[in-house]
């Protein structure tokens, strides 16, 4: 896994900082990588609330990028400097079977995890049982994961104000769709 973060490390400290470069294919395939183990590292200290199987964690090991149960976007943040709040996560149980009997955190199935740091923004949705989800409307972000084939030129990223950041942050659980319905 550090080389995983090996890599990434000068891409990220330009997000970071706000600097302008151009994230080509491999470029955005460190940044999935890394940004996808994060969000591993940061349910870990979510108390109980899992929805990464050990089967996702051990293709990341293995092959390292993300599955395509992971959604990853990202912006500038256009917010101020955040001391106390650097990332938010959220796990949940979607039920692709409206009659699922088995229920508590430690079914979850779905999780969402919003970082920032400095001028970076980063929004993940990872699920199990929603391959289908491709987004938000209403917000501007720029699909990292799975890419797109494109060259990603960061001084072109959407900005996204802090209240903005909440907002995307909740909706999947605020609105309590079912999948295939949300967007």
């Amino acid at each position: 896994m550090s080389q995983i973060e090996s890599a990434a490390l000068p891409i990220v400290k330009h997000l970071i900082l706000g600097e302008r470069s151009f994230l080509d294919l491999r470029s955005q395939q460190k940044l999935a990588s890394v940004l996808s183990l994060i969000s591993i590292r940061i349910e870990l200290i979510a108390h109980g609330m899992r929805s990464i199987p050990t089967t996702e964690k051990n293709a990341l090991r293995e092959n390292p990028l993300p599955t395509p149960n992971w959604r990853i976007w990202i912006a500038k943040h256009a917010g101020e400097d955040l001391k106390d709040y650097r990332f938010r996560y959220t796990a949940m149980q979607i039920s692709s079977n409206a009659y699922a009997v088995d229920v508590g955190p430690e079914h979850c199935n779905t999780h969402i995890t919003t970082l920032i740091a400095g001028q970076l923004y980063v929004h993940i949705f990872f699920s199990t049982v929603w391959p289908e989800f491709s987004g938000y409307r209403g917000v501007s972000l720029v699909k990292l994961w799975p890419s797109s084939g494109f060259d990603i030129d960061t001084a072109r990223l959407p900005e996204l104000s802090d209240d903005a950041g909440v907002m995307l942050h909740e909706t999947v659980s605020r609105e309590g769709k079912k999948p295939g319905q949300l967007r």
